[in-house]
Order: structure tokens, then sequence, then C-alpha cells
């Protein structure tokens, strides 16, 4: 695997019933991203009865141009460490290592399957920074953790708007 786990991962079994996970049956209809003003749209939204509990998660990644959707730049590459802090309700990054990632303008962490763009679910404080942390909200964490590899991170940038380069987690 690509990622590693501090400690491991923990969902209390309330929250999962809530969310719809570990149904046998297979819901028909589809979810959307809420509208408002927050870069997050967490699926679980917990209640005093429906506690969300995880421990830290690191994801080191490779970013590649040919990654990106639509494809960004060919020869395009770094290294994205993104580091899960739900004590403190934070999601912390670095970038490093960028090759032909030129005047970086933003990073986020997306929601999308491999091959697939999606929705900005955690934006890390535009301007671009190589590093930092910003609040992430349990629900969120949670959620990307139980299905790492349905969210992606990406830089972009003038000449790629929609991706310079991109890694699954």
């Amino acid at each position: 695997m690509r990622w590693s786990k501090t400690g491991g991962v923990v969902i209390l079994a309330a929250a999962l019933v809530a969310s719809g996970c570990g149904s046998s049956k297979k819901s028909s209809s589809s979810s959307s991203a809420t509208s408002s003003s927050s870069p997050y749209a967490p699926a679980v939204t917990p209640t005093p009865s429906t506690p969300v509990h995880i421990k830290s998660l690191t994801f080191h990644v490779r970013l590649a141009g040919s990654n990106e959707v639509p494809k960004g730049a060919p020869n395009g590459s770094g290294i994205a460490v993104i580091n899960f802090r739900p004590k403190t309700n934070q999601v912390c990054w670095t970038f490093s290592a960028l090759k032909e990632v030129t005047n970086p303008t933003a990073a986020h962490i997306h929601e999308g399957a491999a091959g697939i763009s999606g929705p900005v679910v955690v934006a890390f404080a535009p301007p671009y920074r190589p590093a930092g942390c910003v609040g992430g909200p349990a629900p969120l964490l949670a959620r990307i953790s139980v299905n790492p590899r349905r969210y992606y991170v990406n830089i972009h940038n003038a000449k790629y708007p929609n991706g310079v380069v991109r890694a699954q987690l």
C-alpha cells in the first residue's frame, strides 16, 4: 500500500450504521455535496450518540501529471505527505520534490476515484503553500480513512487550472 497508519484507524460502529455503511443492500439514491461556504462535505453528521473516532493517519503519495483528469503536466511529478490529526481536527500537508509544477496556485483533496475528477473536500489554505495545516471535521476525516482510494490530492496552476499533478490517497 502507498499509505501508512499511525496507530490504526478506529471508527465506531454507530457512525458507520448512521452513514449507511455496512448495509448489505445497495442504495439506489445518489448523494451530492452540500452547498455551503465550507470546503467540506461530510457524509456523516455526528450526534451526541454517534461520536466518530479515528487515530492519526498519514499518506505518502507520488504525484504525477499523467494521473490528472484532464491530463496535467506530461512530466510533472512530486511527493505529497498528507497527515490527518483527529485530536485537533486538522489535515496537514507537505509537498516536495516538485518537477514541472511552475507557479502553483492552489492544492486540495478532492473526492474522486482514479480517472475521475471530483469536488474539493479539503482546501489547503489558498494561496498555495508547500506545507501547512487546515481544519478538517472528524466525520470527513473518518470518511476518507474508511476508503482513501476514493480521494485524491492535487496541485493547480494557471496553465493547468484543473490540476498539474495528482495522486490517489
